[in-house]
């Protein structure tokens, strides 16, 4: 009597997430700073994915096929990823890791004129202005706070805020004004 005994690999590989934080490291990091309006260009590591029948492929991905490498929108992009052994066995899609884009850096804010400027008692002040340049954010307009009274000897402060930012982003430029 014979018996046949047939050998086959049916299980999945596992994803090895004992060496840290899968996709890490990121580059420019996590979160990366976005460099224009669509965001930033993000790189990331594959995660390590094993099997007892050797080699494994790992693809991952966002929902809609972005990859390492590629340009992430402002915001938070899941990644999933699909490990798949020689024999086809395939993990489900797995949120491992999320890439997170973010405009943290404010405004540029540039004076016209000098920082420090001296003007004669009763004499009239013309103030010379600010500009302003983002590189996510367009149309920001020069808001100015505080006056100067060249009736009155003193120092005055009058301060440029770039307004039309997201929440949390604007960033003063102060200005001292000498009358």
């Amino acid at each position: 009597m014979n018996f046949l005994v047939t050998v086959n690999d049916v299980t999945a590989p596992l994803f090895d997430l004992s060496s840290g934080d899968p996709g890490a490291p990121f580059l420019p990091g996590n979160p990366a700073e976005a460099t224009d309006a669509a965001g930033a260009i993000v790189e990331y590591s594959t995660p390590v994915a094993t099997d007892a029948g050797g080699n494994v492929s790992v693809v991952c991905e966002s929902a809609t096929g972005q990859r390492s490498g590629d340009r992430f929108a402002i915001g938070t992009t899941s990644i999933y990823c699909v490990a798949t052994d020689a024999a086809g066995n395939e993990t489900p899609p797995t949120n491992l890791f999320d890439i997170n884009v973010a405009d943290t850096t404010a405004p540029v804010i540039t004076l016209s004129g000098p920082a420090v400027m001296n003007i004669e008692l009763k004499a009239a002040f013309i103030d010379p202005g600010a500009t302003t340049t983002d590189a996510v954010t367009t149309g920001l307009t020069i808001v100015r706070t505080g006056v100067v009274n060249t009736n009155v000897s003193g120092t005055y402060t009058l301060t440029y805020t770039a307004t039309g930012l997201p929440a949390g982003r604007a960033r003063p430029h102060p200005s001292a004004q000498n009358a």
